[in-house]
């Protein structure tokens, strides 16, 4: 589908703009995307395009939004079996709960953050401590 391979390359521009801190053009954009995603039943790029939102209020401080943002992306990568992308929702949800100092909570999405990492096939152990060491 032409739409879902010009959504991907507007999602990583997007990604790109928000890595150089231009994150008011990239917020308008991704909700462009979703919009998009929204109407035409894209959950794929639906999914990363929250999680995206999630980092943009995570770098601002909000953690109540990037949490918001993060468990809708969980939702749409459970449903597409995105387990890289689950374990790293878990790991910024605990990240953020334990800020919060929730630590139960926290502890809890650490637990299943460490789930979802057992079920992954990952041959590169240097993706795990990477993946980790992000998250922390």
């Amino acid at each position: 589908c032409n739409l879902k391979k010009l959504l991907t390359i507007w999602f990583y521009k997007a990604k790109y703009n928000i890595k150089r801190e231009c994150v008011r053009w990239s917020w308008k954009e991704i909700h462009e995307i979703i919009e998009i995603c929204e109407e035409y039943g894209l959950s794929e790029n639906y999914g990363k395009c929250n999680y995206l939102l999630g980092d943009i209020y995570l770098k601002r401080k909000d953690g109540a939004t990037a949490n918001f943002y993060f468990e809708k992306a969980l939702f749409y990568f459970i449903k597409n079996d995105d387990k890289k992308r689950i374990f790293q929702c878990y790991m910024n949800i605990a990240n953020i709960y334990f800020d919060e100092e929730f630590y139960q909570v926290s502890l809890t999405n650490y637990y299943f953050a460490k789930d979802i990492l057992e079920e992954i096939n990952i041959d590169d152990p240097r993706y795990i401590q990477r993946t980790i060491q992000q998250n922390i």
